[in-house]
């Protein structure tokens, strides 16, 4: 893993929440936020990384500022994103979850797989900005059982 000066990047698996060690960047200073994420089937969020064309994937989303250690919530951050590998970004919102009797507050984005949409591994990432233009990146760990999965429908 290369840690660049302008990206800390974080690496975890994204098919539970993990907590991001406070790592430190390329100069060895702290990163500012730890990210976590999943990825569920909508419905009965199913955790999972493998889905069908058509399927509703549910990205689920928490930021936490690692000085205070407390979640980010709506304002806390300038930009926070989901980039698929081919550039395409989804800008989660923040909320209580499930809506009808929250369980948790954190950040979700809820993406239909398009029906012609291509198979196989689709490692996205999540980047997060804060208020002072810091930039943190998580990429999921980089075996394909752990990246989202499009598969061919049965």
């Amino acid at each position: 893993m290369k840690l660049s000066d302008k990206h800390p990047v974080a690496v975890l698996a994204a098919t539970g929440f993990i907590a991001v060690a406070y790592s430190c960047s390329a100069y060895g200073a702290p990163l500012p936020l730890a990210i976590q994420a999943d990825t569920v089937l909508s419905g009965p969020c199913v955790l999972m990384s493998r889905f069908k064309p058509e399927d509703k994937v549910i990205f689920r989303i928490r930021v936490t500022d690692t000085q205070s250690g407390e979640p980010l919530e709506e304002g806390g951050l300038k930009k926070l994103v989901v980039v698929m590998p081919d550039g395409t970004e989804f800008t989660p919102k923040f909320g209580p979850h499930p809506p009808q009797q929250a369980a948790g507050y954190y950040w979700t984005y809820a993406w239909t797989i398009p029906a012609d949409y291509p198979t196989g591994s689709h490692p996205y990432k999540v980047v997060a900005t804060t208020l002072d233009d810091q930039v943190v990146t998580l990429i999921p760990f980089e075996a394909p059982p752990s990246q989202l999965t499009i598969v061919a429908e049965q």
